[in-house]
């Protein structure tokens, strides 16, 4: 049986038109939410300040999304990810003083309060998914050998919307963590 041979699309644009930006230096990927909207982890002051920036797909305006108080502190809450849903509700994922949290954002940019995510102690969050209904999907790896884990394993969860373990470990989730690679 021999390959099939599939030949690219070229694909040409019906339009095109040219928007202003702000000059702006970020870090990592962008996100866009469900209206072509874009989302940056700006460079404020330096990968671990959280501060993201939201440009309108048409270029005409811009906001930003930071944390305040004492979380707006890097000891405090080190930014670790970001997670922008198709309604463009914006959340961080940040760690600091042993815990890992996920701050959300209203619709006018306000952080809201902080969200303490259960996870083992050990555990670093790096990466973060928020679903339709406020549950999360996290991952990250165990820092130290500590309860038959090696330092590095990867660790991935379900929580609920309050941050809560939303499945034990062993079972189901862990069969849907495997399967996506997340344990060795």
């Amino acid at each position: 049986m021999s390959a099939q041979v599939v030949e690219p699309k070229t694909l040409t644009p019906l339009t095109k038109r040219a928007i202003e930006a702000p000059l702006l230096k970020f870090w990592g990927e962008s996100q866009c939410d469900g209206d072509g909207n874009l989302y940056f982890h700006t460079d404020g002051s330096g990968f671990r300040s959280a501060q993201m920036f939201e440009l309108a797909r048409d270029g005409s305006s811009g906001r930003f999304f930071q944390l305040t108080g004492k979380f707006a502190d890097p000891e405090v809450a080190e930014f670790s990810n970001f997670w922008v849903s198709k309604d463009g509700d914006v959340s961080v994922l940040a760690i600091g003083s042993g815990h890992n949290y996920v701050i959300h954002f209203d619709g006018n940019g306000v952080m809201k309060d902080p969200l303490t995510l259960q996870v083992p102690d050990d555990v670093t969050l790096t990466d973060l998914s928020v679903f339709d209904n406020g549950s999360m999907f996290v991952a990250g790896h165990y820092m130290h050998k500590d309860a038959g884990h090696r330092g590095g394993q990867g660790y991935g969860a379900i929580l609920t919307s309050s941050g809560l373990s939303g499945h034990p470990k062993t079972g189901s989730s862990a069969h849907l963590v495997k399967s996506v690679g997340f344990y060795p």
